[in-house]
């Protein structure tokens, strides 16, 4: 029997935050939104440098890709997810185990907006989080005769988050930005670690004081 992808991706996010190569971090990532608004072509692109232009609905898929962002080594664990109404009951369980979101969309399509904004407040109930690492990604940034959002909603809506996630507009057809947003999730997962990280590291230090002789791992 074939292992869900999803199983995989859990199961990897687990292995994951238990380890830390030498010299490489691993970052959980999940592609959400709607149907038909780029996804997997958009993952597709970042992996493999190929744009897939037939849709072809997925339930979900498992993608991994080895990058240097900001001078760091970084393996992305990367989930596209499924985007129809009737296999949405699968949500929560991504959303509990991802560390970070690209929240994308469809420029062409108001409803896969609205769609994006319901997800994100998904994204932070399943977290039980007023702040998560996302960015919000407009697709089909190409098809400029056929938009239907406006930049001033897409910046209201980025400012009534209190500006917590970034906004980037992507064309998964001409590669238009597609590095740059699972970087800047990348980032935002950082930034979202960086006080943990900061605590474990002064708390080592504070603990080599009092136990000179010990090796703290």
């Amino acid at each position: 029997m074939a292992t869900s992808p999803l199983l995989c991706f859990i199961t990897n996010t687990t292995m994951a935050r238990e380890r830390t190569s030498l010299n490489q971090t691993h970052y959980d990532i999940a592609v959400v939104g709607g149907g038909a608004v780029g996804k997997s072509a958009l993952t597709i692109q970042f992996v493999q440098h190929f744009f897939c232009d037939e849709y072809d609905p997925t339930i979900e898929d498992q993608h991994r890709k080895q990058v240097v962002i900001d001078n760091e080594c970084a393996l992305l664990e990367i989930l596209d997810t499924a985007g129809q109404e009737e296999l949405t009951a699968m949500r929560d369980q991504y959303l509990r185990c991802a560390e970070g979101f690209l929240l994308v969309f469809s420029l062409c399509s108001r409803p896969s907006y609205e769609e994006a904004v319901e997800l994100y407040q998904q994204i932070l109930r399943a977290k039980d989080a007023d702040r998560v690492p996302v960015v919000l990604v407009g697709n089909k940034a190409d098809l400029v005769d056929e938009r239907q959002i406006t930049k001033q909603e897409i910046d209201d809506f980025v400012a009534s988050t209190g500006k917590s996630i970034k906004y980037i507009e992507t064309s998964a057809r001409t590669r238009s930005n597609v590095d740059e947003c699972f970087y800047e999730t990348v980032r935002s997962v950082r930034a979202a670690n960086a006080p943990t990280q900061a605590k474990k590291t002064k708390a080592k230090k504070s603990l080599k004081k009092i136990h000179p002789g010990c090796n703290l791992l």
